[in-house]
């Protein structure tokens, strides 16, 4: 379960910070060295992205990498996420945490 939420919270992290940046599952892919359909699986929390690819995923959206580890500490450690994070992910998107409400598998 907590790997679940882990996996699932750094995807969102992931896909709120392409986002922010304006980039497309493609472009990102490009810049870290990747498939797009590894892109779409970090994202949805499929697929774990090794530490040199979250390095290049975050060079590509020109944030740091302690940035988005800093996001997602406060994900496992409150059950939530900020709501920065949250703010800039899709309405539609099934399982979209709530903005302050705990996150539930």
């Amino acid at each position: 379960m907590e790997q679940d939420f882990l996996c699932q919270s750094f995807g969102a992290i992931i896909k709120s910070a392409r986002l922010r940046k304006g980039l497309t599952q493609y472009q990102l892919a490009d810049a870290a060295g990747v498939g797009r359909r590894f892109i779409q699986g970090v994202e949805n929390g499929h697929h774990e992205a090794k530490i040199s690819t979250l390095f290049h995923m975050a060079n590509a959206m020109e944030v740091s990498p302690m940035v988005l580890i800093g996001e997602l500490e406060h994900a496992m450690h409150t059950g939530k996420f900020p709501d920065s994070i949250v703010e800039n992910l899709p309405a539609k998107k099934i399982g979209r945490p709530q903005k302050n409400k705990a996150v539930s598998d």
